[in-house]
């Protein structure tokens, strides 16, 4: 663990690659590539951890300008790290482990009585998504969102963890989980956290959340958002005391299914005050994240609006109301298994996501101002041999962050890259 990356790597900023099709336009035209150049280059690649099976989820979260914490799911069991800002690993990757007390049930935030966990029950979580929350001192809150399966029970989980070595001091299942549960977000209001989740159970469709105090760790209030098709992806972004919602809802509408993207403001009590619908399209995983954007919020999110059956993924910005106040701009492809992560920083959007390119699966790295126009060609990373298949990213003074999961045909690797981009302010 810890080694730099191997293997044959490419890099490049492209925005259009023309690819001739036949001896005959060959030779009439011959082959010719477009670039929009992008000011940013790869500055290191590391090995955090090589896996037994593909990873099911990454994320990351920058303490400060000098340490980001990254954390993944693979071989099911979990595990954290910290990261210099270069994406050099700080310290041993730490594995979670399942208190064999039993933790917090769903309806009490009182310890339950002590038990243990059976013998065949996992030490570890084989988590469908992660997220991550830096607290002050590096504290860290770790949301878990795991499926039930035949030796654990799933749910939504918290971890609270102390100091550099990442001392798990307290957890706590914040809720169920089902068989088609997708995403967990979470983030810090003031000294609490909210966390919500996509439930995913056979008979209910609902978003569930939970409002946290994390000292010590324990629910202070609970809700949920329901619809008239079946809710799902819910993201969080707060800025100063506004927390913004958004998620999709399928639904029928006319002849066939729409998916609606949804985005409302979320009172203390945790129930939405009004809501808007920001977008309706054809693709039914929109997957939309939102980010605060000085006095705004961005709405990244994918459709299939042209109708070529590649999903591609669109900004727009929201109002604190959740009403829209910039319609959704296109930025690229997005036909990875989960949706583009974005983050911004002043002057400029800063989006990763998976896309495919001649058969294979790589990572685009986009950025692009406030009205949606974007910064050169996308900045692309991929390699032969292999599909990368999650991505999430952070930003310090020096650049980008990513972190990112390989398929090695049926294994994996667990990366991180540090991209410099030299025109950043």
């Amino acid at each position: 663990m810890g080694k730099q990356a191997t293997g044959k790597r490419f890099f490049h900023s492209i925005t259009q690659l023309l690819v001739c099709a036949g001896a005959i336009a060959v030779l009439l035209s011959g082959c010719r590539r477009t670039y929009g150049r992008q000011a940013c280059r790869m500055e290191s690649e590391t090995v955090i951890a090589t896996t037994r099976s593909v990873p099911s989820a990454v994320t990351i979260d920058a303490m400060d300008d000098q340490t980001f914490v990254a954390a993944w799911s693979a071989d099911q069991a979990t595990w954290i790290v910290d990261l210099s800002a270069t994406g050099a690993v700080a310290s041993a990757p730490w594995k979670i482990q399942r208190h064999r007390q039993v933790i917090g049930d769903l309806a009490t935030s009182e310890p339950a009585p002590k038990t243990f966990w059976p013998a065949n029950a996992r030490t570890s979580f084989d988590a469908e998504d992660l997220s991550a929350v830096t607290l002050d001192g590096h504290r860290l809150l770790l949301l878990i969102l795991e499926r039930p399966g035949k030796s654990n029970r799933g749910g939504a989980y918290a971890v609270a963890l102390d100091g550099p070595l990442r001392r798990v001091v307290s957890m706590l299942r914040i809720g169920p989980a089902g068989e088609y549960a997708n995403r967990i977000t979470a983030r810090k209001i003031g000294n609490e956290v909210v966390v919500a989740w996509h439930e995913g159970a056979l008979d209910a469709s609902r978003i569930l959340i939970v409002r946290l105090d994390v000292a010590p760790l324990k629910v202070l209030a609970r809700g949920s958002i329901k619809g008239e098709g079946a809710v799902s992806h819910p993201s969080l972004a707060a800025r100063d005391q506004t927390l913004l919602v958004g998620w999709t809802e399928t639904s029928h509408m006319g002849t066939g299914l729409k998916s609606l993207v949804k985005v409302g403001p979320l009172s203390r009590d945790l129930r939405t005050t009004s809501i808007t619908t920001a977008y309706s399209g054809r693709f039914l995983d929109t997957a939309p994240v939102l980010t605060p954007v000085d006095d705004r919020f961005g709405l990244v999110f994918r459709d299939d609006a042209d109708g070529d059956d590649t999903p591609e993924f669109y900004v727009a910005l929201v109002e604190k109301s959740g009403s829209v106040s910039m319609s959704a701009q296109r930025i690229s492809q997005a036909d990875g298994w989960k949706g583009p992560g974005v983050v911004y920083r002043e002057p400029h959007f800063i989006s990763a996501a998976i896309r495919s390119f001649q058969r294979n699966l790589l990572i685009g790295l986009n950025r692009f101002d406030r009205s949606g126009v974007k910064l050169g060609g996308e900045f692309q990373v991929y390699a032969d041999k292999t599909d990368f298949v999650r991505v999430d990213l952070a930003v310090n003074e020096r650049g980008v962050l990513l972190v990112y999961a390989e398929d090695r045909h049926g294994e994996g690797r667990i990366l991180s890259g540090s991209v410099v981009c030299t025109d950043t302010p």
